[in-house]
Order: C-alpha cells, then sequence, then structure tokens
C-alpha cells in the first residue's frame, strides 16, 4: 500500500493546512453508519430460552398482517406455497388497489422462508428496501401496498406434563 505523506505548508483555504483539517474532523461519520448498520440489520438478541424453544421447534412462523383501518390480524406459514395479491384466489388476498392482482408469493425452500415478488407494479419491499426475493428473517418488517406485514416465530404454548 502507497503511503501519501502531505506537506506541512500546504494550505487548505482559511483556518489551517489539510493536515490540520484531517486531524479536526473524522474522515467517516461514524454516527450516520453505525445509524444506517441499526437500521439495515435484522439480527435480534434471542434468550437461551427462546433459542431452545426456537430449535426445538416450539415456534410457529406467521405473518403479522397491519392492513389501513382494520385490526391487526395473523395469517400462519405452514410450509406450502403462499401467494399474495388483489385477486381473491390467492392463499392470502389483499383487497387493495395498490396491491396486483399477483404480487407476491412466500416459499419455504431450504429450510428457509423465502418472499419472492411476482413482477408487481408497486413492488415487494423488506426493511425499506425493494426486493425481486430474498429470504425472510425473525422481525422483518414488509410492505406490499398500503399493508406492512412482519415474518416473526411466534411461540407456541407448551403443553403441560
Amino acid at each position: 500500500m502507497k503511503t501519501i505523506r502531505l506537506r506541512k505548508k500546504w494550505r487548505a483555504g482559511r483556518g489551517g493546512t489539510v493536515r490540520e483539517k484531517l486531524r479536526q474532523s473524522p474522515l467517516v461519520d461514524t454516527e450516520t453508519v453505525m445509524r444506517s448498520a441499526r437500521e439495515l440489520s435484522t439480527t435480534s438478541r434471542i434468550s437461551t430460552e427462546d433459542m431452545f424453544d426456537w430449535l426445538s421447534g416450539a415456534n410457529a412462523p406467521v405473518l403479522e398482517i397491519f392492513s389501513p383501518g382494520e385490526e391487526p390480524k395473523l395469517f400462519p406459514l405452514s410450509g406450502e406455497e403462499v401467494t399474495i395479491g388483489r385477486d381473491q384466489s390467492n392463499r392470502l388476498p389483499i383487497p387493495f388497489p395498490n396491491v396486483s392482482r399477483r404480487h407476491a408469493r412466500v416459499i419455504f425452500q431450504d429450510e428457509e422462508y423465502r418472499l419472492e415478488d411476482l413482477d408487481s407494479t408497486n413492488g415487494t419491499f423488506v426493511n425499506g428496501i425493494r426486493i425481486k426475493r430474498c429470504v425472510l428473517r425473525n422481525n422483518d418488517q414488509i410492505r406490499i401496498g398500503s399493508v406492512r406485514m412482519v415474518f416473526a416465530y411466534q411461540r407456541i404454548a407448551r403443553a403441560e406434563k
């Protein structure tokens, strides 16, 4: 790697030399970088008990659906393909005009749930980013039209022994 040395008297306009300017201000705005990383992160802390329950199959994947003007709903995912769209023939119909007839689908493949946009007009968004397809992680925020969903693993009540 090549090192570049600045001359002592190289001027940076008003207020001092380039060297002084570089010492005064960071090259990277760490606050912005960390905030962006937190916003993009889908990793969340999980307790040992929750991890054990998840590994032992005591959690079920669901979509929490938040439609404008309606109460939140839970839609359990069972490993089968779930098509999402405005048309009533979808397993998860969403009757809003800004949702395509066949907008997206959730599939279970290679032990992971995946969300795939079906060439919708208005797009499918996960954590604020428009996607074509992606692997879903716990607590991912999904937006289809004006409907918001959260993909989550929800604890199943255990039977008492």
